[in-house]
């Protein structure tokens, strides 16, 4: 279901709808006779439970994940060679189309009980420090590690 109005800088509620729903299907499959189900219609009520939790856990995800973009964009590069050149155009990227979805999202974002998205995490900050302290130190190599785009890397 879609509406006209979107909030994602908001907790990821609908994860407690997903544990609930694990709860609750974790109930049936122990104790199927309190409920006074059948097998058939225990299994059901499980798979029900399941699919729901699956749906609200993925929900969920959706607005980690927006939440997750905002401080760091998804890698994008590009190889010189593959730059598409033109007389008349100029290349600035990817881009996208800007539609209301995203001015609201802009307005969103611009108040004051968001601003932790805007600014980068403490680990991020205290990894840009890092790194242009110990460029040319001993430590270098820790700076390339910490400078890496890598799922390993927690300050990336």
């Amino acid at each position: 279901m879609t509406y006209p109005l979107e909030n994602l800088f908001r907790p990821a509620v609908e994860r407690y709808a997903a544990i609930a729903s694990l709860a609750a299907a974790s109930g049936v499959i122990a104790w199927p006779e309190v409920l006074m189900l059948t097998p058939t219609a225990g299994l059901l009520v499980v798979t029900l439970l399941f699919a729901h939790a699956l749906r609200r856990e993925g929900q969920a995800q959706r607005v980690l994940r927006f939440q997750r973009h905002l401080r760091q964009p998804p890698h994008y590069a590009l190889a010189a060679n593959r730059i598409p050149w033109s007389r008349h155009q100029l290349f600035l990227g990817r881009g996208f189309r800007w539609t209301a979805v995203h001015t609201q999202r802009l307005v969103d974002s611009r108040r004051p009980e968001v601003a932790h998205f805007r600014e980068p995490a403490g680990l991020y900050r205290l990894a840009r420090r890092f790194e242009s302290r110990h460029e040319h130190t001993r430590l270098a190599w820790a700076a390339r590690l910490t400078r890496q785009t890598a799922w390993w890397n927690p300050a990336h």
